[in-house]
C-alpha cells in the first residue's frame, strides 16, 4: 500500500515536471527547434530575436574584443571550455565553419569560461587549430548577460545583432547548418549575375 501511495506521488511529480518543462519551453508561443531553442535560460538571458548583449572581452591572446564592433557581419557566439567534452567534440565543426563562411563575413568569438585555466585552454586552441577569437569570460559578464548555466552553447547572431537561433547543446552538422542559413547570405546561383 505504502509502495502504490509513493509510485503514484512519484508518478505526479514527473508529469508535473514535464509540464513545466513544456510550457517554459515555447518562445513566445512558437514550439522550440529540437536541440535548440529549449528550454528557455533561466533568470532572463536571451533567445531568438532578442539583441544580443554586447561584451567587451579579453582574447587568449591579450588582444580586446566587443561584440558591438562586428554589427552587419553574421556572428556565432560559442562558450565553450576545455574541460568540456561536449564543446570539445564541436570544435572540428566550429573550425569547418569559419573556414567555408569567413570570406562572407562570419565571425566566430570562442568565449572561454570564467572557470576554464587559460594555459589549458590555449593548449586545446593550438591543437584544434582554432583561429578564429577566443576571449575569456574571467569576470562572468558575458554568462551571465546570456544565461549560460551550462556548455556548450551557440548564439547565432545576424547582421542586425539580433538573435537568429540559441543552440543549448553540443553542435551536430544539422543544427550548425540550420543556424549559418539563418545568419549567411543565401547562395548565389551559379552564372548569376551580381
Amino acid at each position: 500500500m505504502l509502495l502504490a501511495a509513493f509510485v503514484g506521488v512519484l508518478v505526479l511529480a514527473v508529469a508535473a515536471v514535464v509540464a513545466v518543462a513544456v510550457q517554459s519551453s515555447s518562445d513566445s508561443g512558437r514550439s522550440a527547434e529540437p536541440g535548440t531553442s529549449a528550454p528557455p535560460p533561466p533568470r532572463g538571458g536571451v533567445n531568438r530575436g532578442a539583441v544580443a548583449p554586447d561584451f567587451e572581452l579579453t582574447t587568449l591572446e591579450g588582444e580586446t574584443v566587443r561584440l558591438s564592433s562586428f554589427r552587419g557581419r553574421p556572428v556565432i557566439v560559442n562558450f565553450w571550455a576545455s574541460w568540456c567534452s561536449p564543446c570539445r567534440q564541436e570544435f572540428p565543426l566550429l573550425r569547418t565553419a569559419y573556414a567555408a563562411h569567413r570570406r562572407a563575413g562570419l565571425v566566430v568569438l570562442g568565449v572561454v569560461s570564467w572557470n576554464d585555466i587559460p594555459s589549458d585552454a590555449r593548449d586545446f586552441v593550438k591543437h584544434e587549430r582554432a583561429t578564429w577569437p577566443m576571449p575569456v569570460d574571467a569576470s562572468k559578464a558575458a554568462e551571465t548577460a546570456y544565461s549560460v548555466p551550462y556548455m556548450p552553447q551557440t548564439m547565432f547572431i545576424g547582421r542586425d545583432g539580433r538573435i537568429a537561433l540559441r543552440v543549448y547543446a553540443e553542435l551536430t552538422p544539422e543544427v550548425l547548418d540550420r543556424g549559418l542559413g539563418q545568419i549567411l547570405p543565401p547562395p548565389t546561383p551559379a552564372g548569376a549575375v551580381g
